[in-house]
């Protein structure tokens, strides 16, 4: 059995650099969380105990109130705390462990 060769289309790198500059917000709202959880306490305990209580919507709002505009997605383990930073072209997970 030989593999089917079909013909690609030429490449245009159009939307994959309009993606890689969607990604640099993305980023930045990651790291902008990110800094939130190391340098407030407050933050951070507000945040377990949320998702301890499996409070989807309150661990939500409280990604949000960081002024993230990205669409956010988020589940919990006893150990750890996921976030999903959707927009139309990129996709960020960033995984915490508690």
């Amino acid at each position: 059995m030989y593999p089917y060769y079909r013909p690609l289309p030429p490449v245009n790198p159009d939307q994959f650099a309009s993606s890689a500059k969607e990604m640099e917000q993305v980023l930045k709202e990651g790291r902008t969380i990110t800094k939130k959880v190391e340098d407030s306490t407050s933050f951070a305990s507000s945040l377990m105990t949320a998702a301890q209580q499996s409070n989807y919507e309150e661990v939500k709002r409280l990604i949000k109130t960081l002024a993230v505009s990205s669409k956010v997605d988020v589940t919990f383990t006893p150990d750890s705390l996921k976030v999903k930073l959707n927009r139309q072209d990129s996709k960020l997970t960033l995984t915490y462990r508690w």
